[in-house]
């Protein structure tokens, strides 16, 4: 619990409200569609291979959550931030995200069987209340153990916001993770927000540790002819519906040609939220929920390769 605590928490660090209103209004657009054609294209894959409607649409949403983690390291190592397309892919990956969290809420409203008005109300009123309020306390609160002298605190001080924050989740009837999320979504909107990834890097990796050493311990390797197909058939239609669909909608809303489709390449990696939504589903994919989880994590492995 911690350890995908901390992935989210970290996640939300990654996110900024300023790079988005660089390129928002293009990015949203690009985004809507190139997810929803990549969505559509995974389920009817899905339930080409016998899988029932559920499966299929956890299965189907799997596929447009990209790696913020790979891509924004993969920018950054490699110095193309500044680039057009770099600068829509990062927004692209702050909407994803924010899909990606609403797609967890109904989720756990399925397995918690609760209404999903009820779920949403929460969801909205909490993340307002927790994004302003986070915000404007850590600004003060920041700056004064900065002007005592006491930064090697401010990453004990992001931890307990993170802690903090995804307790008051639980008691809105959301999950911790979601807060953790938001807390650390609110602190990136501070100027501390570099340094405090900076101190938790060994935190992170520790604890993040966890999450994956769980999520690997129901994996099961493929173990027929049919799952190998599945997986090759969902790596194969994934990456031509991303690099023609992101094309054809990056080219219609005035992005040249090869800027589009740099775009749609740059953002294939399947990453973190996919096996979050993987591991939240487990409780109502029944006897494929370990098929799911196996499918998530080959999928975010063979998309990285690629």
């Amino acid at each position: 619990e911690i350890g995908i605590m901390t992935l989210m928490f970290y996640l939300g660090l990654e996110l900024s409200i300023k790079k988005f209103k660089e390129t928002g209004a293009i990015s949203f657009l690009y985004t809507i569609v190139d997810m929803g054609a990549v969505f559509l294209a995974g389920f009817l894959v899905s339930k080409l291979f016998g899988f029932s409607t559920i499966e299929a649409l956890i299965i189907g949403s799997l596929l447009p959550m990209a790696s913020t983690v790979i891509i924004v390291k993969f920018l950054m190592e490699r110095k193309l931030f500044e680039l057009p397309e770099a600068r829509i892919a990062v927004s692209s990956l702050i909407i994803e995200d924010f899909i990606g969290i609403i797609v967890l809420i109904f989720i756990a409203t399925l397995t918690a069987q609760k209404s999903l008005n009820y779920v949403v109300f929460n969801g909205v009123v909490f993340v307002i209340a927790m994004f302003l309020l986070v915000r404007k306390v850590s600004e003060f609160v920041l700056k004064l153990i900065d002007a005592e002298n006491h930064a090697t605190s401010i990453a004990l001080y992001a931890i307990g916001v993170g802690l903090l924050v995804g307790y008051v989740g639980t008691l809105l009837g959301l999950s911790a993770i979601l807060g953790a999320y938001f807390a650390g979504f609110a602190l990136a909107e501070t100027v501390y927000h570099e340094r405090i990834k900076k101190q938790l890097g060994l935190f992170r990796e520790f604890f993040i540790m966890f999450f994956f050493v769980n999520f690997g311990s129901f994996i099961k390797l493929p173990s027929s002819i049919e799952w190998v197909a599945l997986l090759l058939v969902l790596v194969a239609v994934y990456v031509v519906t991303k690099i023609l669909v992101g094309g054809i909608a990056g080219t219609s809303m005035g992005m040249k040609p090869l800027s589009a489709v740099t775009v749609g390449v740059l953002l294939i990696p399947i990453g973190e939220f996919s096996l979050i939504i993987a591991s939240a589903a487990a409780g109502i994919l029944g006897s494929r929920a370990s098929e799911v989880l196996t499918l998530a994590f080959m999928l975010t492995l063979v998309t990285s390769l690629l």
